[in-house]
This record gives C-alpha cells, sequence and structure tokens, in this order.
C-alpha cells in the first residue's frame, strides 16, 4: 500500500474514469496555460494527462490527447499574438513536442503491459500452472461482485486430498509434485471453461462454480471426483479426495468468506471418513 493511495487509484481507473479524469486535467493545464501566456512554459504539465490516459486507456485513446494538447498548444500562441516568424520553426516546435509526448505516450502504455505480465505471473502457481491462493481470491472477489449485481447462485468446491503424505514418503517429492499437477490438470479439464480452479496450498485445491446448484452442481461435483479417482488409479496413487461443496444464494461479503465456508465442509467430508462430498447452502 503507498502512502497516497488516491495516487495508486489512479494507475487502476476503469477506462471511462481515466477519460474523464484526463479530460478534466488537460482542460485545466490548457486554462493555466492561457492565463500564463509565453512568460511561463506549462509543457511538462501536458504530459501527465497523456501519461494517465495512455496508462489506464491504451495507445489509441493516448493518440488523441498527444493530438489535442499539441493543437491546443499552437493555438494558444496563435491567439496570444506569439506567431513562429519562420515556418520552419513552427516544424520544429511541432516536432519536438511530438516526440516527446508520443515517448511518454508509448512508456507509460509498455509500462502497463509489463504491470499487467508481472501481476499475472504472480497470481500463477508455478507447479501446476493454475492461479495461486491470491490469483483465486481476487478471480473470486469479482465473481461475487458480478453475481451480487445479477443476483445469481454462486458454489465453492474445496478439494483436499487425502493421504496426500503416503506418495511423497515413499516416491519423494518429485512423486508427490507430479500427483499435484494432474490434480490440477483434470480438474481444469472437468470443469466449465467459465469455473475457476486454483491451488490454494499444499494439496488443497478450489473452483468457483458460477450459477450452479442443485442436482445440476451434484452431478458436476460427482464427474470431477470420478475423473480425480480415475487419475489416481491409472497413475497409480492411492489417494482419494475429501470434498467441500458451498451454495450461496445470496453473494457472501468476501471471496474470503466462501472459501472459508467451503473449507468446513471439506473438513466435516474428511471428519465423516473421508472420500466423500459434504455440502452446505445458504
Amino acid at each position: 500500500m503507498t502512502r497516497w493511495p488516491w495516487v495508486e487509484r489512479l494507475f487502476h481507473l476503469e477506462r471511462s474514469s481515466a477519460l474523464a479524469a484526463g479530460s478534466l486535467a488537460l482542460a485545466g493545464i490548457i486554462a493555466l496555460d492561457a492565463m500564463t501566456g509565453a512568460q511561463v512554459t506549462v509543457t511538462t504539465l501536458y504530459l501527465l494527462p497523456i501519461f494517465l490516459v495512455g496508462w489506464n486507456c491504451g495507445l489509441r485513446w493516448g493518440i488523441v490527447f498527444v493530438v489535442v494538447s499539441i493543437a491546443s498548444q499552437d493555438i494558444l500562441a496563435v491567439m496570444q499574438g506569439y506567431p513562429h516568424s519562420k515556418l520552419v520553426y513552427f516544424l520544429i516546435t511541432l516536432a519536438n513536442r511530438f516526440v516527446t509526448y508520443t515517448v511518454v505516450l508509448l512508456l507509460a502504455w509498455q509500462l502497463r503491459i509489463f504491470h499487467e505480465r508481472e501481476r499475472r505471473i504472480a497470481r500463477i502457481d508455478h507447479l501446476t500452472g493454475v492461479v495461486n491462493r491470491r490469483g483465486l481470491h481476487e478471480a473470486l472477489d469479482r465473481e461475487l461482485r458480478r453475481h451480487g449485481r445479477s443476483e445469481k447462485p454462486l458454489c465453492i468446491a474445496y478439494f483436499d486430498c487425502d493421504d496426500f503424505k503416503s506418495v511423497n514418503d515413499r516416491g519423494g517429492h518429485a512423486e508427490g509434485d507430479r500427483l499435484l499437477q494432474a490434480i490440477a490438470s483434470t480438474l481444469t479439464r472437468h470443469v466449465r471453461t467459465s469455473d475457476l480452479v486454483g491451488r490454494v496450498g499444499g494439496d488443497e485445491f478450489a473452483s468457483g462454480l458460477p450459477e450452479t446448484r442443485g442436482d445440476a452442481l451434484a452431478t458436476t461435483i460427482e464427474k470431477v471426483r470420478k475423473a480425480l479417482l480415475s487419475m489416481c488409479a491409472h497413475g497409480g496413487w492411492p489417494v482419494t479426495f475429501s470434498i467441500g461443496v458451498a451454495t450461496f444464494a445470496v453473494p457472501p461479503a468476501s471471496a474470503e468468506t466462501a472459501i472459508a465456508a467451503a473449507d468446513e465442509a471439506m473438513y466435516r467430508a474428511k471428519s465423516a471418513g473421508k472420500d466423500q462430498v459434504a455440502f452446505s447452502g445458504t
């Protein structure tokens, strides 16, 4: 967290908000430029809305702000009675501004691309290729906001690999890693593309199943459970799965709350003898 949260928020604006903020800032800078005249240069200030829009809205909108900024400065120069004495001077000034503004725009655009790439990498579990706990929580929080608006049910399934330690004890950690990779791959293949799959730690995985409940939910969970058991039998891994499933007719306050409810149901399944599914619903 930065010491100035409002600065951080400027780099995570929706496109409409960024365009509004950039336009307001540009209008203020143009007004300041008009008041100060040729006595004070405010060229550097024009870089601020260009960077802001380039970061949040992309290259095309950034170019629009570059063009508007250059045009505004030239129009003000003519209105204030300071036209260029020679055409070549005008062209040099124009080119200088264009290159400066465009370089800043390209810098903002590339930095945003690098930022998003690193952000995605930081949310991926490198062993299994699915999202990690942080990535899953953020994705589920987005789903919860969406479901809060649509008032549709949301299901969270929590998978715990029973007796996973025995795999490590018998085959070493490399064998355990192969099992975890196989679990992630099986879960990903047997849920819908719209569903979420993440590793929440150790041998535990969770999946978000939007707009699923009732018989369809039970059928989906049983299909996934059988696929996991078949995969383990084929790989020679003597493990089973305790699965907890939490369904929410009304979205909970946070992903943490949703996952905790599914985790609690999973522990009920494990306490009842493992290799089974426990459901809870609100």
